[in-house]
């Protein structure tokens, strides 16, 4: 009798397990979605963000009240202005016009504005009033190839081109350069935006690559890598955590509360509108990650790694249980209900774990795409296309910078 009610114990256990199973697969597979997005699509890490985040919706309310405070306040001095002009006398109001087209237009050239055209974005740099242009792309996706090739050639045509600014370093521009030679395969097989805008400049002097070396990004990810695993260890630490995703979200993705309707920037809806972008993505996936792993390996292998290892963690633990399913069944046949209570508890550690081992997983990664990633290098981005603009000073040329789309909003933000 007693045989029969393990047995049958054990029956119940085994769909138990099935289940977690099953929600272990789901989690990784969430996870891994995750992932993909952010390192694969960089640009829709931003839907990420905007849907499962309650700190940006509330970045969102607060930006729509102070747009409706500005609107209130606006009506009120021009109501205070049509007075005054009603009760000042006529030799008055000659001068008060004079003096308030001089107002108008010092507050035209003090305005901060952008036009958006695609997936581009068009501004003065705020110090030297020198135009830019800044392309957003989707790596490796023929669409953005062709758009770069155009406004380039356009800017180039029209007599307005100034110059290049590329998102690269010396090391892997080096590197593609050699790699992916003009009338090569590789070239073909890994045609990219960079690339095609390059070739489009007679005189190379004018194309500078305007992004953080790859070393000083490697040395930048150990180090937010290390800061997370310390901060995990207490309540300050995850308060830490909280500020970095909160700050680097409201300056990385969106514009800065202060600039007002007039700036425009990109949302995921300026890509999932481009149909031919869309159509072409499965080519981009496949060439962005080939072309990191081949260019930069060392980077690119242990982050890998890191990520299949926790993700293939719950699997290899069950695939052990599972192997020693059938000493586990004689042995608590043998041994009564109580090693059963105590498979119980261990398979709810393991599962309080694994949950654990996902939510670390998020959090890391949400820390190095926006801090290492977005964050620390769109400073270094700024300041190259910064120093371009200066030497563009006066001139009525664009500084054109062809950058992944999940910089520009960021670029922006430091430019404007």
């Amino acid at each position: 009798m007693s045989e029969n009610i393990i047995v049958t114990r054990f029956e119940i256990e085994k769909e138990r397990k099935k289940d977690v199973h099953n929600n272990n697969n789901n989690r990784r597979t969430l996870t891994f979605s995750f992932f993909h997005a952010c390192f694969f699509s960089p640009f829709s890490f931003n839907f990420l963000i905007e849907n499962n985040t309650r700190h940006f919706c509330e970045y969102s309310l607060n930006t729509e009240r102070d747009r409706d405070r500005e609107k209130e306040h606006h009506h009120r001095v021009m109501r205070n202005f049509t007075l005054l002009n009603n009760n000042v006398f006529c030799s008055r109001v000659t001068s008060s016009s004079s003096a308030s087209k001089d107002d108008s237009n010092t507050s035209k050239k003090n305005q901060k504005s952008s036009v958006k055209s695609f997936q581009s974005l068009t501004f003065r740099e705020k110090h030297s009033n020198t135009k830019v242009c800044l392309i957003g792309t989707m790596h490796y996706n023929p669409r953005s190839i062709e758009l770069v090739h155009e406004m380039t050639s356009k800017a180039i045509e029209d007599g307005t081109f100034g110059c290049l600014v590329l998102e690269s370093c010396e090391k892997r521009w080096e590197k593609t350069l050699e790699f992916q030679r003009p009338g090569t395969i590789r070239r073909q097989l890994l045609d990219n935006e960079f690339q095609a805008a390059q070739e489009l400049v007679e005189d190379q002097s004018q194309v500078s690559l305007g992004d953080q070396s790859i070393d000083d990004l490697g040395q930048n990810m150990k180090r937010i890598f290390k800061e997370t695993l310390e901060d995990v260890k207490s309540i300050d630490g995850w308060k830490r955590v909280r500020e970095d995703l909160v700050r680097y979200s409201a300056t990385e993705l969106y514009p800065t509360k202060e600039f007002g309707k007039d700036v425009q920037t990109l949302s995921l809806q300026d890509f999932l509108l481009d149909g031919r972008l869309l159509v072409a993505l499965p080519i981009s996936l496949f060439r962005y990650p080939l072309a990191w792993l081949l260019k930069s390996p060392k980077l690119v292998v242990p982050l890998l790694s890191f990520y299949f290892g926790l993700a293939n963690l719950p699997g290899l633990v069950e695939a052990m249980e599972t192997s020693g399913g059938g000493d586990v069944l004689a042995t608590a046949a043998s041994g009564g209900v109580g090693l059963v209570q105590s498979a119980d508890i261990l398979d709810e550690t393991l599962s309080v774990l694994f949950l654990f081992l996902d939510v670390f997983q998020i959090v890391v990664l949400s820390r190095l795409m926006l801090v290492a990633l977005l964050g620390e290098r769109n400073d270094v981005l700024s300041e190259s296309i910064r120093q371009k603009c200066e030497e563009q000073k006066g001139t009525e040329k664009t500084v054109i910078a062809i950058l992944g789309a999940a910089h520009l909003n960021g670029v922006q933000n430091r430019l404007l």
